[in-house]
C-alpha cells in the first residue's frame, strides 16, 4: 500500500469515516493556470475515504517529541475550480475534512486512545 509508507510507522488509533475531503494547494498554480483541486465526496462521488488518526511515540522523522497524525486514505477525483465565490488566490486555507456529525465521538475515542498509548508508553 503506498499510504502505508507514505505514514511513518505508528499506532493507529482510529478511524473515522468523512463525508468530504477537499485540497487546494492554490499557491503552487501560477495566475493563468487552471485551478486545481484534490476531492473526495461520499455522498456525490461514492468515495468512501477514512479520516486515520495515528500515534507517533517518538515523533518520527519531523519532530523529537511524540506527534498524533491526521491522514486521509481512499479514492480521490481532481477537479478544475469554476464555482467559487472568490478568488482562491486569496483563500488561507488550503484543506477540509467533512465528518458527519454522529462520528464526532470516534475522533474523541481516537484522540483518548492516542493520549493513553502515550502515557502507557512513558
Amino acid at each position: 500500500m503506498q499510504a502505508a509508507k507514505r505514514i511513518p510507522e505508528g499506532q493507529i488509533v482510529g478511524e473515522i469515516p468523512l463525508e468530504a475531503c477537499k485540497s487546494y494547494p492554490t499557491r503552487i498554480f501560477r495566475p493563468m493556470e487552471p485551478i486545481r483541486i484534490a476531492y473526495a465526496d461520499l455522498n456525490t462521488h461514492c468515495e468512501r475515504n477514512i479520516l486515520g488518526v495515528k500515534l507517533l511515540p517518538d515523533g518520527g522523522k519531523t519532530a523529537p517529541h511524540p506527534q498524533i497524525v491526521f491522514y486521509v486514505n481512499g479514492p480521490y477525483h481532481v477537479e478544475t475550480l469554476g464555482y467559487q465565490k472568490s478568488d482562491p488566490l486569496k483563500w488561507t486555507t488550503w484543506q477540509e475534512y467533512h465528518l458527519n456529525a454522529r462520528d464526532l465521538p470516534k475522533l474523541i475515542t481516537a484522540a483518548i486512545k492516542a493520549e493513553l498509548a502515550l502515557e502507557a508508553l512513558q
